[in-house]
């Protein structure tokens, strides 16, 4: 009679093994999926803000650039100029549009959902670029009208 008490209880022993293991191999992959979840949410809120950050910065250096180019052609003392320039199609992977306000001598970079940046300037600002790799401004008695060309 013994070995077979000795053989059943060794059994369950073995079975409680088994699911034990079974059970901690469930929670390893649970903590594991777990872990990976939390890796990739981390990683795309820390990449939304820095491309936030990057399209901010390379509005500020775009808008710097047309700044002092209007500037640029005020200080040529001529009645009328233009001067041709190449700017990036997209920011931060977003395309955008370059517009003066009307009679507040500002131009704003912006996309559909906010302005990226806003600059004050000397003079007159009229006119609108969407998506051009090519801006133009024309300087004509203290007014710049800018647009968006192909070509030069």
């Amino acid at each position: 009679m013994m070995p077979s008490t000795a053989y059943s209880h060794c059994r369950g022993t073995k079975a409680r093994k088994g699911q034990t293991l079974i059970l901690e191999e469930m929670m390893m992959f649970t903590l594991g999926i777990m872990i990976v979840a939390g890796t990739i949410f981390i990683f795309s809120e820390v990449n939304d803000e820095i491309l936030e950050f990057v399209r901010e910065e390379q509005a500020e250096e775009i808008n710097s650039y047309i700044k002092s180019n209007i500037a640029t052609l005020e200080s040529m003392n001529c009645t009328q100029c233009h001067i041709t320039l190449e700017i990036p199609g997209q920011i931060g992977g977003h395309a955008y549009t370059i517009y003066g306000e009307e009679d507040k001598k500002k131009i704003l970079l912006h996309d559909n959902e906010k302005v990226w940046n806003e600059k004050n300037l000397s003079v007159e600002l009229y006119g609108t670029s969407h998506g051009s790799r090519m801006l133009r401004l024309e300087y004509n008695d203290g007014i710049v009208t800018m647009r968006g060309v192909n070509n030069y």
